[in-house]
């Protein structure tokens, strides 16, 4: 049996006093893998030992050889060889070769203080560790003086003084036994878990709790951990980290090209709150549906209201400032420049091929009834009703301007939909386009600077 041999000389001082004893101990680290053998002087006698060899035995035969380490720096213990006077006691620089095996080994211990050396005049500490060495599973480490390298009556210790007879009952020697938990734990099942519960379940299988992230899932509750790693069962380590990640819920959807309706019926199933509804012009959606969002479609922002954005469609030019009459309308191009701002669909006052070209006369649907192809019917009745007694303002608040078919706001009131428009379509009503006898003509806008009324074509 090969043996793992490490010289460790202890040289104590000489001082007179009743001769007393040395204790060395083997105790567990906790509930670790790691054994401590420390020593204690118990008081002070006339002659120190100052050298001494211990056996370790370990029962059963461990998986790895054991190598002892974290040495006490008192002692001389650099790898190497060394010369040893068995008459004086005394150890010279050096260190044995180390050996090993699974089951048992030698520790030759000794300090570089000599009494009659004056380069080493100081003797090791009265007690301390001596080092440590690991074990693979579970144990018990014995203990016992190396007779071979023993000084005067074999007993395993060097004396400074080898002209004494050195009792054996000097040394005390005690072993320890060594439990091990499992060499592997599972890791839990924690998918689906709280975050304490969580945690409990990976601080009660032995482990510790490792990064915490977030992400958002589709199906995984806010608040619940959507995976993690290592996967559960897997075979770790004792005191392991388990990382998981935890659910913030369901991403914003996208809701780009939705009617209002289906957006806000996408972002209230996704556990979000409808926030402020705009208008823009749009050349990439069409009218009334969503061109924008914000927050964008896939953000995790738990609690947030999502805004969105309604297409206006493509936004139209300013008609009335190339038209013919525009010198004279410098009112309306006014009043249709804000309404281009405030309001979603002014392209009514415009004149043919931009706006319908009748609008000003009644049609305010800018369409023909079917199948009689009335210019002036029941659909353009319908907006101004709809819009009656409108002011100008944002839409869907404020009249659209399609409705606004005389282009003015009465007075005092500042209604944009009123008895004037309501006039012009029961002055037109039923009245089909040129060249139908009756017909009217596709000349707007219009209007009677000079007096501020209708002429009617």
């Amino acid at each position: 049996m090969k043996k793992m041999i490490f010289v460790f000389a202890v040289l104590m001082l000489a001082a007179p006093a009743t001769m007393a004893g040395i204790t060395v101990q083997a105790s567990q680290v906790g509930t670790t893998d790691v054994v401590q053998v420390s020593y204690a002087m118990d008081g002070g006698d006339a002659n120190r030992p100052r050298a001494f060899a211990i056996d370790f035995t370990i029962t059963p035969d461990q998986d790895a050889n054991m190598a002892p380490y974290d040495f006490n720096p008192d002692f001389y213990v650099s790898p190497g060889s060394y010369t040893y006077n068995q008459t004086t006691g005394d150890v010279c620089w050096g260190h044995p070769v180390i050996g090993a095996d699974v089951n048992s080994f030698t520790i030759e211990m000794g300090s570089l203080y000599a009494s009659n050396d004056p380069c080493h005049p100081n003797p090791p500490a009265t007690s301390g560790n001596l080092f440590k060495f690991t074990v693979t599973k579970t144990c018990r480490v014995d203990m016992a003086e190396n007779s071979k390298r023993g000084g005067i009556d074999s007993n395993g210790v060097v004396m400074e003084n080898t002209s004494v007879v050195f009792p054996k009952s000097y040394v005390k020697l005690i072993g320890c036994d060594v439990t091990l938990g499992p060499s592997t734990v599972p890791v839990p099942n924690i998918v689906g878990m709280t975050m304490t519960d969580a945690n409990t379940a990976i601080t009660g299988g032995s482990l510790v709790v490792g990064t915490i992230t977030y992400a958002c899932s589709d199906t995984v509750a806010v608040g619940l951990v959507i995976s993690q790693d290592p996967v559960a069962d897997t075979q770790v380590a004792p005191n392991s980290a388990v990382n998981y990640v935890v659910s913030l819920g369901k991403a914003v959807p996208d809701v780009l090209g939705l009617l209002p309706a289906d957006a806000n019926t996408a972002i209230t199933g996704a556990g979000y709150t409808v926030g402020t509804i705009t208008y823009a012009w749009s050349n990439t959606q069409p009218k009334g549906k969503v061109t924008s969002q914000n927050p964008a479609a896939g953000t995790c922002t738990p609690g947030v209201a999502v805004n969105y954005v309604i297409s206006r469609g493509p936004q139209p030019a300013n008609c009335l400032s190339t038209d013919p009459n525009a010198a004279l309308l410098t009112t309306q191009i006014a009043q249709f420049n804000t309404y281009v701002t405030n309001l979603w669909d002014p392209c009514s006052w415009c004149a043919y091929p931009i706006g319908s070209g009748y609008q000003c006369h009644g049609d305010a649907d800018g369409k023909r009834s079917s199948p009689d192809l009335y210019r002036v019917y029941t659909g353009d009745l319908s907006l101004v009703v709809a819009y009656w007694k409108k002011k100008m303002g944002s839409y869907p608040n404020g009249a659209d301007p399609a409705a606004d078919i005389d282009h003015k706001a009465s007075s005092p009131d500042l209604y944009r939909v009123y008895t004037g428009d309501l006039s012009r379509v029961t002055t037109n009503w039923k009245r089909k386009d040129l060249p139908t006898t009756g017909g009217l003509p596709r000349n707007c806008p219009l209007t009677d600077t000079a007096n501020n009324t209708y002429v009617k074509p």
